[in-house]
């Protein structure tokens, strides 16, 4: 299945298997699908099928934060989208919270209310959270700033690309510790911007373009000349720049004669 969300042209979707998640949630922020998935326990799992207490108590929430940021400019608004959108985590739990408190203060406390509000509390309080999407930005951002360090403060500046712009006019923060996925498994570091070819001992962070670099293929020289200025063309140019990236240049110097 999958949720959709219900507004602007370009819109996330997050799909789940129905038969590992059941879609507890959903939360309709600015440019970010927020969804509560709740794990579905298989009943081979447990010795005792007819045990749901046991079941209840191996699920887990997971939320999916699932962004299209706003891109250009405003890297306060990509700031604000992303802390908006775990705002709204907070605000689940906390009235998952709010719901025990009632059950227990109750003038008939229901020992089976009670125990249901402790368990979803309890998956609330220990839910994962998954940030992706296009943050349509790359480095050290105000986003991956919150996201990693947990905190952006009024002083606080993207100096490589809008120095001059004040991210927030008051503290933002968040709970949570996330590590970025692609510098944890490629040994790479974020910050520095660079998507480049230089694999290493470790490998590098994948490029989140159609090739890895796609200046490589429009920005060659016009001719074989090595002094040619650098020109953007989409016609032959970009034909023997993807010839050359795909070891193809016999076949393309055919197509490019025809």
């Amino acid at each position: 299945d999958h949720v959709l969300h219900k507004k602007f042209r370009f819109r996330c979707a997050t799909f789940y298997k129905t038969d590992k998640y059941v879609l507890e949630k959903v939360g309709q922020k600015d440019r970010v699908l927020v969804t509560a998935l709740r794990s579905i326990q298989d009943d081979n799992d447990t010795n005792d099928a007819d045990d749901d207490h046991e079941r209840d108590n191996n699920s887990r929430i997971i939320h999916v934060l699932n962004c299209h940021l706003s891109g250009g400019a405003a890297p306060e608004r990509r700031l604000r989208q992303v802390h908006e959108a775990l705002e709204q985590t907070r605000k689940w739990k906390n009235a998952a919270e709010n719901s025990l408190n009632r059950q227990r203060k109750a003038k008939r406390p229901s020992p089976k209310n009670v125990a249901a509000a402790e368990e979803t509390f309890r998956q609330y309080y220990e839910a994962g959270v998954i940030v992706c999407g296009d943050f349509n930005s790359d480095g050290n951002t105000g986003v991956r700033r919150l996201l990693v360090e947990g905190a952006v403060d009024p002083g606080w500046r993207e100096e490589l690309q809008y120095p001059g712009v004040q991210l927030t006019s008051k503290r933002r923060e968040q709970p949570h510790a996330f590590v970025d996925a692609a510098e944890l498994a490629y040994a790479s570091n974020v910050c520095d911007g660079d998507y480049g070819e230089d694999h290493g001992a470790h490998g590098c962070r994948p490029a989140t373009y159609v090739v890895p670099n796609l200046a490589s293929l429009l920005l060659s020289p016009v001719d074989e000349d090595a002094d040619s200025p650098f020109r953007t063309e989409f016609g032959n140019q970009f034909a023997k720049g993807l010839a050359a990236t795909l070891s193809l240049k016999a076949f393309c110097d055919t197509e490019i004669e025809h």
